[in-house]
């Protein structure tokens, strides 16, 4: 050794046999010496092999947040495992968009050393072995990192200065011999060290090499020894693929009896790295046990594990929509859940769930400690018996599925169910606890879903026992969270206990920031299993109801489409129970060839979310830009189709509810008015009794005929009237008026007020593009050929008593529906003055073979005269009459051979006082009767006129009454 401590580093040394048979010349070794031993020196730092040990100083867990990369890092995560899971749900929440993101739940493999960034070590390894690929190993130098042949790994547990071989075991090497009997080699039951290989990797099927990060991973079981099958069905070690040997060679190992350290939740620990060289050699364990110069830094070992929610298993079939996670419950409208399972058998009233402990693997178990003796005791026979009963059920769990005796996870003490708060939902949460019977007791708890009679509150829980009772009301859905609450005494088992911070600026005890931690309602500790809870109902509970005033359809200039934004208020739509809406329009078309009734079976449809009623757009395309009056009609769909039987009628599930008629506006100006006639018009009625006979003409109106097409702009185009406002001169035509010059009326205003006309077929109104100066009278219109007609109904007041005066109509096309920014006129059109005749009631009284005529009405100054006739049926001679006679025979003498009406010269008057009654004598007779009344104008004809009276005359008042048969004299 003295020899060797010559010069300074970096030092080197080899062998050489030079009185060898074959001379020997081994390559350069890198070497240092410290207190007194030799040991291969690494090549530089980067290695961190140190005298026999790798340099493990200052390593502690792996600090996630950090912002460098250290060279080593323990860690009790399975970190591979987290970022697998964690692409998983990525790729999950990228094909469903709906889905509520997770957080995988974290695993602990046990203790690990890793070392990041390991490629780079086999980067530097493959670099160094192929540049000494076929070379002279003569002259070759090599470091510590080349004479590496494996870890030898010991753990320190906690204050105790003493290390424990994790690579010890007791080796017993065979060979058979020729009669296949096994012959030892050594001794059995050699007591040796394994060691881990620095640089395995795992061959992948398409030819690359796959090496973890993870240098030493420890699960409480030795690194050198296989782990005992404690059921005993598991197959023993298969020797791998290597050449095959020229005899039978079998190895047993053994872990050395009381020597394994334990791995337990909450305990301290200190690793450290022994390096075993080529030849085997190395550190020892009996010269190093309390050495911790270069073992990593001393850390908590903690679960990361969270505790599994309760689990769930079935109480009988699942019935439509129903599954393990999501219970439903049905009802209809007028009907609660007993009364509708009494109308439907195939329905129950309630729904149940049987809930188990969560069950803990016996890896988990084990290293919560629940096998371990009491400190400082040996175990007795009935503890050894219990305990294995107990690990036998967790074994069970890890080699079946979901198994009915499964060991309970030893961390959790009841279960919390919680009801969030959400939209449409709760506004308060609502969390109810309660607790398992003792550990290891896997007795069940339930859950029943029932009707909640009342409406307040919407959703009951509570615990009654071991029976979870959920009361949801109709429509109601929501959803129910599980989780495990934490027993007190492992709360410091888990790594999430050292991550929690007491919330800053909340005055709270240090220890009650853990009350989240306990209740189960942490996520990382106690994740939920969610239940989906469903009080469906095969109808939505409330009719639709929507508001659409004017200001929410909107339709912009030509546009042949309207958009609607209608309103629901809360109780126009119930979002609970309607899962789509879908409308429907009809209307009635109007145009010129008449109406036709319209329908558009599918107009719109949207899926309804709960909460708020929404806020819909509709677009309806119409194809022209005609205002109509559209019904609506609005089907509620029910979101809970999918919870009753296929079979069930769709019909059954839906809510159809027509809304009162919407205006759509014509979003074009209506199209000027072809004018081709105003002429006077009358209106006739006729009253008749035993004695007494009265004919009415309201003559106080004018017929305006105007020419095809009508209704442009759709339903409700109107004719409109324009007459000025009271005292407002107007800058448009409007209506004007004037007496009649040959005779002395009154005189009149010269535009007519509005109050003059009736008759129309809406009130009167005003536009805000002529203002408040102009009056719209509208009035229906009627088609009769291939024109179009209105009767102007115009009654001036008695305060205006003219006789016969003159109208000039101001007439435009007139449509009120129509988009606001656009007129609802068409151009205006004026009239030719026409003369407005005055109302007539002509009085026929009997007395005897008298009768009394008077004519009623206002009339000029001087009067007109009344000419009155009594006429009487003739036929030619043996000729019954039969049918209608339209002819009056005025020869003389008359014609015998024609059938018509002859005046009776002995029966005729005339009379300058047209109300005074004037007295006519029926002669006697059985031929008909009938009596004719004209009413004249005392103007005078033109002194060289030949032509007839009836032509000469301006005739005011004509009117034929056919007498009854009963009043002529026998």
């Amino acid at each position: 050794m003295d020899d060797l401590d010559i010069g300074t580093a970096p030092r080197f040394v080899r062998v050489r046999g030079a009185d060898l048979p074959v001379g020997v010349t081994s390559p350069w070794t890198k070497y240092d010496l410290a207190e007194g031993a030799f040991w291969p020196a690494p090549a530089d730092g980067s290695s961190g092999i140190q005298r026999g040990f790798l340099d493990l100083r200052g390593v502690g867990l792996l600090d996630w947040a950090g912002a460098t990369t250290p060279r080593w890092a323990l860690s009790a995560v399975d970190v591979d495992g987290a970022v697998r899971a964690l692409r998983t749900e990525a790729r999950a929440l990228d094909a469903d968009g709906e889905r509520r993101p997770a957080l995988p739940g974290l695993r602990t493999p046990g203790l690990m050393l890793i070392r990041p960034d390991r490629q780079s070590d086999f980067t530097a390894r493959a670099g160094i072995a192929a540049g000494r690929a076929g070379a002279s190993l003569a002259n070759a130098e090599f470091t510590a990192e080349d004479l590496v042949l494996g870890y030898r790994v010991d753990i320190r547990i906690g204050d105790p200065l003493v290390f424990h071989p994790l690579c010890a075991r007791e080796a017993t090497y065979t060979v058979e011999d020729s009669d296949g009997r096994p012959i030892t080699l050594g001794t059995a039951a050699q007591w040796e060290e394994g060691h881990i290989a620095p640089y395995a990797a795992v061959k992948t099927p398409d030819g690359r090499l796959h090496a973890d990060e993870v240098v030493v991973r420890w699960d409480g079981w030795g690194t050198a020894t296989p782990v005992v099958d404690l059921l005993g069905d598991a197959p023993g070690p298969v020797p791998g693929p290597a050449p095959a040997l020229p005899y039978v060679f079998r190895w047993e190992f053994t872990p050395p009896d009381r020597t394994l350290p334990r791995l337990r939740f909450g305990t301290r620990y200190q690793m450290r790295i022994r390096i075993a060289d080529l030849t085997g050699g190395g550190p020892s364990l009996d010269d190093t046990r309390d050495d911790t110069t270069y073992a990593t830094k001393t850390v908590l070992y903690t679960r990361s594990e969270p505790i599994q929610p309760p689990r769930l298993s079935p109480d009988g079939p699942f019935l439509a929509g129903s599954a393990l996670d999501r219970m439903v419950i049905r009802s209809d409208t007028a009907m609660n859940a007993q009364q509708f399972h009494l109308a439907n058998p195939q329905y129950p009233p309630v729904e149940r769930r049987t809930l188990h402990p969560p069950a803990a693997t016996f890896a988990l178990a084990e290293q919560h400690g629940v096998f371990d003796p009491p400190r400082n005791q040996d175990p007795d026979p009935q503890f050894m018996e219990r305990t294995w009963a107990w690990a036998q059920r967790a074994l069970r769990a890890d080699a079946e599925s979901d198994p009915a005796d499964a060991l309970p996870d030893p961390a959790t003490s009841g279960i919390s169910a919680h009801i969030p708060a959400e939209a449409g939902g709760l506004t308060t949460p609502i969390t109810e606890r309660t607790a398992w019977e003792s550990w290891p007791s896997g007795a069940p708890r339930h859950i029943e879903l029932s009707d909640q009679l009342s409406a307040s509150p919407p959703i009951w829980l509570d615990w009654n026992g071991d029976k979870l009772e959920i009361r949801l009301a109709k429509g109601e859905e929501t959803v129910l969270e599980l989780s495990s609450t934490v027993a007190d005494k492992f709360i410091a088992h888990f790594a999430v206990n050292s991550w929690l911070k007491q919330p800053e600026g909340v005055p709270l005890p240090v220890d009650e920031w853990q009350v989240a931690v306990l209740n189960g309602r942490h996520p990382l500790l106690s994740p939920v299993r969610r239940v989906h809870l469903v009080h469906a109902v095969r109808r939505p509970l409330a009719p639709l109801v929507w508001q659409l005033p004017r200001e929410n359809v909107d339709r912009a200039v030509n546009d042949t489409n309207a958009v609607l934004r209608p309103v629901f208020a809360s109780t126009g739509l119930n979002t609970d129970s309607t899962g789509r809406l879908e409308i429907s329009a009809a209307w009635r078309e109007w145009s010129n060839d008449g109406t036709a009734d319209r329908t558009v079976p599918y107009l719109f449809g949207e899926t309804i979310a709960r909460g708020d009623p929404p806020r819909l757009t509709i677009r309806h395309e119409f194809g022209d830009t005609k205002h109509r009056r559209v019904t609506y009609t609005l089907k509620a769909i029910s979101r809970f189709r999918a919870y009753f039987d296929e079979d069930d009628p769709d019909e059954a599930f839906q809510l159809i509810t027509p809304q009162p008629a919407v205006n759509i506006p014509s979003s074009a100006p209506p199209p000027a008015l072809t004018l081709l006639s105003t002429t006077p018009s009358f209106r006739v009625q006729h009253q008749t009794t035993s004695n007494r006979i009265e004919r009415s003409r309201a003559s106080r109106r004018l017929r305006v005929e105007f020419a095809s097409p009508w209704y442009e702009t759709g339903e409700g185009e109107r004719l409109a009237v324009l007459v000025a406002a009271d005292g407002a001169t107007p800058g448009i035509p409007v209506t004007r008026l004037g007496r009649d010059p040959l005779f002395a009326s009154p005189p009149l205003a010269p535009t007519a007020a509005k109050s003059w006309f009736t008759g129309f077929s809406e009130a009167p109104l005003t536009s805000p593009d002529l203002g408040p100066s102009v009056w719209i009278v509208p009035y229906a219109v009627t088609r009769e050929g291939d024109r179009w007609y209105a009767d102007i109904e115009i009654d001036p007041p008695s305060t205006a008593p003219s006789y016969g005066p003159f109208v000039r109509l101001a007439l435009a096309r007139f449509q009120p529906e129509t988009v606001r920014t656009l007129s609802p006129l068409s151009p205006v059109v004026v009239s030719d003055p026409v003369r407005l005749l005055p109302d007539r009631r002509l009085v026929v009284e009997r007395t005897g073979p008298d009768l009394r005529l008077s004519l009623h009405g206002p009339g000029p100054h001087p009067p007109n005269r009344l000419e009155a006739v009594l006429e009487e049926a003739h036929t030619p001679s043996g000729t019954p009459l039969s049918g209608a006679i339209d002819l009056v025979d005025l020869s003389v003498p008359p014609a015998a051979d024609i059938p018509s009406w002859r005046p009776l010269p002995s029966a005729a008057l005339a009379s300058d006082q047209p109300e005074t009654p004037a007295t006519l004598r029926m002669p006697a007779g059985s031929r008909p009767l009938r009596l004719r009344v004209r009413e004249v104008e005392r103007l005078g004809a033109p002194p060289t006129s030949t032509a007839p009276a009836e032509l000469r005359d301006r005739t005011v008042f004509v009117d034929v009454v056919p007498l009854p048969a009963d009043w002529r004299p026998g």
